[in-house]
């Protein structure tokens, strides 16, 4: 089978476009009948992948990233020429050819495109992952509203003219306004990396009379609380706790200004591949997700089933509702939440270690019903697309008869 990933917001190796690139790539590379191609940004550098099994193609224009300006008008003749020219890098593809097509982040306007390509799918299995809400892109609410319609219209279409799986990591989708409920997948890790993570996840917590690691991962966003999260560091007593800011390279001088603040708080910035990262994040004992929920309120994000998979309890903050729901549903009790504000954050981290081992023990019984919602085989299966699978398991069968 020829499996494509499209991917638009795929520029370079930093990030959960490139780390899902990677977990991608590992497990096709150990099935002899699966060819993994991928196309990513036009923005994108073929030589920032030196090394990995499937370079990925540059190809889109505009960016899956991209966003108006408060300045842009976009009436129905824009967004036609954005689309469009998207219709345009798609037709530079050999469709036809794919089994298997992947979008596991789906981009508003990259997939009404994909609709107006639709005949050409129609031998192929298709997985669309509706991550971030539409108003992600269009925080103008009309815009928002018009582009969800469109969204919405667009996928309806691609239903009528091949099999496509439509998902997301919360089970539900905002667009713009109009709430659907959808089956739940999260990002995959392959095989190699589901086994580390259950390695790392089975290693015994650290004693109660230790000082507690808090964890801060990902890009340094303001929406990812940053700023909260560095003011609160700042003022934890270090004999009690620290603080570890694990950034992406590219962030040395903010991590020497963090740093700098107290000595409870740890920063690098390097570069990191999954495996490094995972073991980084089984490092701590604690993980923040101290996100603004203006910006996370019906968002999700994919450090929240990375930490419970490892066994992780988190901080998370109220109002975040999509992290909140997955953690009721999939990890009860795994987690604590407080205002976003600094001093609601020094609060927990002042907490008795007890208090966090508590909330571990949680974490750690639901770490292997997260680690299943990451498995690639039961992905690539809810998809249609395991047939790759049970040609690998008769092959198997067959090497231990003979």
């Amino acid at each position: 089978m020829k499996l494509l990933l499209l991917d638009p917001g795929l520029r370079n190796r930093v990030g959960h476009n490139a780390a899902l690139l990677a977990e991608f790539e590992l497990e096709t590379r150990a099935l002899a009948d699966v060819q993994l191609t991928a196309a990513g940004s036009a923005a994108l550098t073929p030589a920032d992948f030196a090394g990995v099994g499937c370079v990925p193609r540059r190809l889109f224009r505009l960016d899956g990233y991209w966003r108006p300006s408060k300045e842009e008008v976009l009436d129905s003749a824009r967004l036609n020429t954005l689309i469009e020219m998207i219709v345009g890098d798609l037709m530079q593809l050999p469709l036809e050819e794919f089994g298997g097509i992947v979008m596991p982040t789906v981009y508003p306007l990259h997939a009404i495109a994909l609709a107006r390509v639709a005949p050409r799918l129609a031998h192929a299995q298709l997985m669309l992952g509706l991550l971030m809400p539409v108003s992600f892109w269009f925080p103008d609410s009309e815009a928002c509203a018009i582009v969800g319609a469109q969204l919405g219209q667009a996928i309806v279409e691609i239903q009528n003219s091949c099999a496509v799986m439509v998902y997301s990591e919360t089970g539900r989708y905002d667009f713009g306004g109009t709430h659907a409920e959808l089956a739940t997948l999260l990002p995959p890790l392959a095989q190699p990396t589901a086994a580390l993570v259950a390695q790392l996840g089975a290693a015994a917590p650290r004693r109660t009379g230790e000082r507690c690691v808090f964890g801060f991962f990902g890009q340094p966003f303001t929406s990812k609380g940053l700023q909260i999260v560095a003011a609160a560091a700042s003022q934890v007593d270090p004999a009690h706790a620290v603080v570890r800011f694990c950034l992406p390279p590219g962030n040395d001088a903010m991590c020497r200004g963090l740093a700098a603040l107290s000595p409870s708080i740890e920063a690098t910035s390097r570069a990191m591949d999954n495996a490094e990262y995972l073991r980084q994040m089984a490092s701590v004992d604690v993980v923040l997700a101290w996100y603004d929920p203006e910006h996370y309120g019906d968002k999700m994000s994919g450090i929240v089933p990375e930490a419970v998979s490892l066994g992780k309890p988190l901080a998370v903050t109220d109002g975040c509702r999509a992290l909140v729901g997955f953690l009721d549903r999939y990890a009860p009790g795994a987690f604590v939440t407080g205002g976003y504000r600094p001093e609601d954050l020094l609060q927990l981290l002042a907490l008795p270690a007890e208090i966090w081992h508590a909330v571990g023990a949680k974490a750690r019984a639901s770490a292997s019903v997260v680690r299943a919602l990451k498995d690639m085989r039961r992905y690539l299966s809810a998809g249609g697309m395991g047939g790759a699978y049970e040609v690998r398991a008769a092959e198997a069968s067959a090497d231990l008869v003979a």
